[in-house]
């Protein structure tokens, strides 16, 4: 299960300041690399690759995708 929205804006609240502008810092560098062209070609990828997995949204449906692998029993695997 994901957490509600209560629960994620309390663990959010207990992070450490430093890790927080890590965060902050990490995601700006690497926001600085990108390149238009192949984020479009990387998601036209994946897109087929999730269809191809029985996706039927595709990458439409990424969260439902990251959902379900993130609640699934590990037991069950």
């Amino acid at each position: 299960m994901l957490l509600s929205e209560a629960d994620y804006n309390a663990w959010t609240a207990s992070l450490c300041i430093k890790a927080i502008e890590d965060y902050k810092t990490s995601s700006e560098h690497w926001k600085k690399l990108r390149v238009t062209w192949i984020d479009r070609l990387q998601s036209w990828f994946y897109d087929l690759f999730l269809r191809g997995n029985g996706v039927s949204a595709g990458i439409e449906d990424y969260f439902g995708v990251v959902s379900m692998v993130m609640t699934m029993d590990a037991a069950a695997i």
